[in-house]
């Protein structure tokens, strides 16, 4: 298994999110949102794990991010500010951290060595 690690980083991530509401305390929508959206993460990154050369799955893990880092706005999370922290900061890792991902993904589709 050749991984990466910013996929072992996201597995994490996705764990988190998980866990996020009930240790920061946020209920409701954002709550809802973190739970599924964790446990897609969590799945997207074993996917990533267990296929790196899989590109499809650094695309899910940056629109997953994007997706949370916008859902404060569109779901209306306030005033829980937990809750949209929490959404802003593990957006911004997926995205940052799929981005990274990617290229990595290409060259391991191509047969090249990575790092």
């Amino acid at each position: 298994m050749k991984s990466k690690w910013e996929d072992w980083v996201t597995l994490v991530l996705g764990v988190w999110l998980i866990i996020s509401p009930y240790v920061l305390g946020f209920t409701g929508v954002a709550r809802t949102d973190a739970v599924i959206v964790g446990v897609v993460v969590v799945l997207v990154s074993v996917w990533a794990l267990f296929v790196p050369t899989s590109q499809g799955a650094e695309w899910c893990d940056l629109l997953l991010g994007v997706g949370l880092f916008v859902a404060p706005w569109v779901l209306d999370f306030s005033p829980n500010t937990a809750a949209d922290w929490n959404a802003w900061i593990v957006g911004a890792l997926l995205v940052v951290l799929s981005g990274a991902a990617l290229p990595d993904a290409a060259r391991l589709a191509r047969g090249q060595v990575i790092r």
